[in-house]
């Protein structure tokens, strides 16, 4: 999924972020088979979008950025417990507050507006 994140101040200072879903889908049924760690479901091998902020004031400040989403995939540490035979397994590969996916991401550097003036 690629997401477009616009961060501003109003003029009470009070900071704000908006998450703009502009292509690809994060509901797309994709799945993580957690006793082997393979993964299903449709994926992109490349997203492409134009944006334009509705919302776009030009006398306030403001920053973009670019986020992408990856698919679900096991995370580091439920991998390295499926290489160890159940029994021989430490109590963090059973401890349900430690996730067994991760959703990688990557983001782009800003691009800061500032009005003139």
């Amino acid at each position: 999924q690629l997401q477009i994140i616009k961060v501003w101040h109003d003029a009470d200072g009070g900071f704000h972020q908006q998450v703009n879903d502009i292509a690809g889908n994060s509901d797309n049924g994709a799945a993580v088979d957690l006793r082997n760690c393979e993964v299903s479901g449709p994926g992109d091998m490349q997203l492409c979008a134009t944006w334009r902020d509705p919302q776009f004031k030009a006398d306030q400040a403001s920053a973009y950025y670019i986020r992408v989403l990856e698919n679900p995939s096991c995370r580091w540490s439920w991998r390295q417990c499926l290489s160890l035979p159940e029994e021989n397994r430490p109590a963090a590969c059973f401890d349900a507050a430690i996730p067994k996916t991760i959703q990688e991401r990557a983001w782009s550097s800003p691009v800061w507006y500032a009005p003139n003036g």
